[in-house]
């Protein structure tokens, strides 16, 4: 088994927050369910991007006004 335990840094530093508050949840559902390693990593970056996407509609939306 790896060494999981830099992860949340390195999420950090790459500024990958729904990954690092997502990313065990995800990992026990994605065993329990026995996704494929690359639906558990779409599953995380269709999250990344929909809070991204929120985000920048909320900023666009307050410096309109």
């Amino acid at each position: 088994m790896t060494n999981t335990a830099s992860l949340p840094l390195m999420l950090k530093s790459l500024r990958l927050s729904e990954f690092r508050n997502h990313w065990e949840s995800l990992a026990e559902k994605a065993l329990h369910e026995q996704w494929r390693p690359e639906h558990y990593l779409s599953e995380l970056c269709h999250m990344e991007l929909a809070s991204r996407t929120d985000k920048r509609q909320l900023r666009y939306l307050k410096e309109s006004n």
